[in-house]
């Protein structure tokens, strides 16, 4: 990890999952570094052992033996950091900041906050620290030293913010990713406002001649009862043919909706219209002369896969504000160091040295 800037992850076993996503949209840059560890491999394993077994993790025993150490040592809480009851030992954290030298440290326990804290302080390693909530943000990870927290959704932020923690210091996963609107969203919005229900087929109509006139005119009755066909044409003489023939014809302002509604565009030929939906990023078809309208149209439509439907990546927003978070460190001018003056020595001869 030299000549990088690098993030080390300090999780319990059932976050791990989490902090291997956020790890790798940020080591997609060469210039970043991440590495995840679990808390398991600091801790003293026999004394964990020991101590999980009389005071399970999660149980009222185990809160109510914090409670007490607390209390303890209410006047200098750093000693209650450490293997005594958290399981980090003091050596082991502190070789882990001497040997990968971190810009950014990520904990998920208190456990791990408070023993990088004091580490931190005693071996002058410079590193930020930030806060991974898990299912739900606890209170004992409130500290005003963390630089972010990263939670899953708006209500573990609306936690946090009662409890003290600035909206700046947040950083929210699924709540965010949600904002950005899915195909199928975007798709099903376009229909809603067109008043479409079923499955949209979208006809891009050229100005058509004496030769294509017939075939045009086909056009509405191809598309069985299932779907909904729509059309778009270049010129009035079109659009009346069409509408004669019972199909439905948009005007220019509702191209746009209809591109993003349409489940199928086919265009009669290359032309303007194809064109303008192309720029759109759209799929055009141009249809064949010879073939069957109807059977043409089944045949594209039994190839459309529906959009899958993906799950949020949380890891991709906490890495971005890691990612930022290192740009920062990474353009930061180094802090000159003043020399400090040399004293000057001046040496009395006595009467003795004179002689």
């Amino acid at each position: 990890m030299q000549n990088k800037k690098s993030v080390v992850f300090i999780t319990p076993e059932n976050m791990l999952p989490l902090a291997r996503s956020v790890k790798k949209p940020l080591i997609s840059d060469n210039r970043f570094a991440g590495i995840v560890i679990s808390e398991k491999k600091l801790r003293c394993l026999v004394k964990n052992a020991f101590f999980d077994k009389f005071f399970p993790e999660g149980s009222g025993s185990r809160r109510l033996f914090k409670k007490c150490k607390k209390k303890i040592h209410k006047r200098n809480p750093e000693n209650m950091t450490y293997g005594d009851w958290c399981g980090l030992p003091q050596k082991t954290v502190r070789n882990l900041l001497y040997r990968f030298v971190p810009d950014v440290v990520v904990v998920s326990t208190e456990e791990a906050l408070r023993s990088i804290l004091v580490e931190r302080k005693k071996t002058g390693v410079k590193c930020s620290v930030c806060v991974m909530f898990g299912d739900k943000a606890q209170d004992e990870l409130i500290d005003e030293q963390v630089e972010f927290y990263f939670v899953e959704d708006l209500t573990e932020r609306n936690a946090l913010i009662a409890n003290g923690v600035p909206a700046e210091k947040i950083v929210m996963g699924i709540a965010v990713l949600s904002e950005q609107k899915s195909r199928e969203d975007l798709r099903n919005e376009a229909k809603s406002s067109l008043g479409i229900t079923k499955q949209a087929i979208l006809f891009l109509v050229e100005k058509a001649d004496e030769d294509e006139q017939e075939q045009i005119s086909v056009l509405p009755g191809t598309v069985n009862e299932t779907k909904e066909a729509l059309f778009i044409c270049d010129d009035q003489e079109t659009a009346g043919l069409i509408i004669s023939a019972g199909g439905r014809v948009l005007g220019p302002d509702d191209e746009d909706k209809a591109i993003t509604a349409a489940d199928l565009i086919v265009a009669t030929k290359e032309g303007t219209l194809s064109k303008r939906a192309r720029e759109k990023k759209a799929t055009v078809n141009i249809l064949p002369v010879d073939d069957s309208v109807s059977e043409y149209v089944e045949s594209l439509l039994a190839q459309i896969k529906p959009d899958a439907s993906k799950k949020p990546k949380i890891g991709a927003a906490y890495a971005d504000c890691l990612k930022n978070l290192l740009e920062e460190k990474l353009n930061a001018e180094p802090i000159e160091q003043e020399e400090p003056e040399e004293e000057e020595w001046t040496v009395e001869k006595d009467d003795d040295d004179e002689e």
